[in-house]
């Protein structure tokens, strides 16, 4: 986008203020959200859980003082990291470029060179939320299956199917790419004023659910010790899947008006 915008006579953008570095961002955000992060999380996953598959990394953890907990979930927080890098690194380098221009370009007059740090905390927290569904799911199948070309096949055929469902608007609202394509569509967050759009609540709670499941039938080795092994742990875990369906099923059904016979203007 920079090299495009380096051949171009002049900057252009709304008739109406703007920032100058947000609308840069706000126009690299779509491709970023829906092709890059993705793409990153998938190999990057599928990389990290396959190098302990092949080296018996997995089984070597466990001779050691650690808990089970710790051995899933340190993994996944290298990968968050590595998340965080990736889009502190695309923010900053979107400020370098957006800067680069104002110095041969002239900055349109309804456009301002401020620095708007909420506005950019905003876009951070909201990519890393969503993008945390993904990278919950594509950990799951990693840690599951040993082969590192089938994790990375089913990664990227999540991939692909939102780019076929999504030109003819059947993508539905609980695809993990949806969700990170969501962040571009309102780089301001929720038009309600919320924070978090409630997309993004979605894939923070199917990636709570994806996580529980996972862990649990890692440290049990198989679906049935995991989840059926006594009365207590089954209670237990279709309690917790239950309660974040519910919130799920909840969030996805919008609030509707009820039928009227009068123009109401409010």
């Amino acid at each position: 986008y920079f090299i495009v915008l380096s051949y171009r006579n002049a900057l252009v953008g709304p008739n109406i203020p703007y920032n100058h570095y947000f609308h840069f961002i706000n126009r690299s955000l779509e491709p970023y959200a829906i092709l890059i992060l993705p793409v990153l999380v998938v190999i990057l996953v599928s990389r990290i859980a396959q190098f302990d598959h092949r080296n018996g990394g997995w089984q070597l953890m466990e001779t050691q003082p650690l808990e089970k907990t710790s051995i899933y979930f340190s993994k996944f927080f290298i990968v968050l990291t590595a998340v965080v890098v990736s889009i502190v690194t695309f923010i900053a380098f979107s400020f370098l470029f957006a800067w680069v221009l104002t110095l041969s370009k002239e900055v349109p007059k309804m456009a301002n060179l401020l620095f708007e740090p909420s506005l950019i905390f905003n876009i951070i927290t909201r990519l890393l939320v969503a993008v945390l569904y993904l990278a919950a799911l594509q950990y799951v199948i990693s840690v599951l299956i040993p082969s590192f070309i089938w994790s990375i096949l089913i990664g990227f055929a999540c991939l692909l199917s939102f780019y076929f469902l999504n030109p003819f608007n059947l993508a539905p609202d609980w695809h993990p790419i949806e969700i990170t394509m969501n962040v571009s569509r309102y780089p301001r967050g929720s038009d309600l004023g919320y924070w978090f759009t409630y997309k993004e609540l979605i894939g923070f709670f199917f990636s709570v659910i994806l996580l529980y499941v996972g862990y649990q039938w890692y440290s049990a080795r198989s679906f049935t010790k995991a989840f059926a092994r006594s009365g207590r742990v089954l209670v237990i875990s279709l309690g917790v899947i239950i309660l974040f369906s519910v919130l799920i099923v909840y969030i996805l059904t919008p609030n509707q008006m009820s039928a009227s016979s009068r123009t109401v203007l409010s």
